[in-house]
């Protein structure tokens, strides 16, 4: 039965992974700037956060780091995702992410993983 729910966090922190894409795309193409800006925002940031979680955050990433650093890192890139969608309006949404994002850290923190 453990080894189901650790499945499902595990599932869970992918999920909030591709959330965190949204969130930041979401967010620059609300920007209050010009069409090209916020088209550039919109695909670029997001591009720039998956290269940088692939490079040195992902579990076989490019950069070695000791567990708590690499928890560190996702966290503040989806803490960041968090304040970007509550700034683009969706204050809800933010709030109901970030709550998710901590149960899912602490269970991660937990086993391990």
């Amino acid at each position: 039965m453990l080894g189901i729910l650790k499945t499902l966090n595990l599932a869970l922190a992918f999920l909030l992974e591709l959330v965190m894409l949204y969130a930041i795309g979401y967010w620059g193409f609300k920007l209050k700037q010009d069409t090209a800006i916020r088209w550039v925002a919109g695909i670029g940031l997001p591009l720039l956060a998956a290269v940088l979680w692939g490079v040195l955050l992902a579990p076989k990433s490019i950069v070695a780091s000791p567990f708590a650093v690499k928890m560190a890192g996702k966290f503040i890139l989806l803490l960041i995702a968090s304040l970007l969608l509550y700034n683009a309006g969706k204050q809800q949404m933010a709030v109901a992410f970030i709550i998710v994002v901590i149960i899912n850290f602490i269970l991660l923190f937990v086993w391990q993983e």
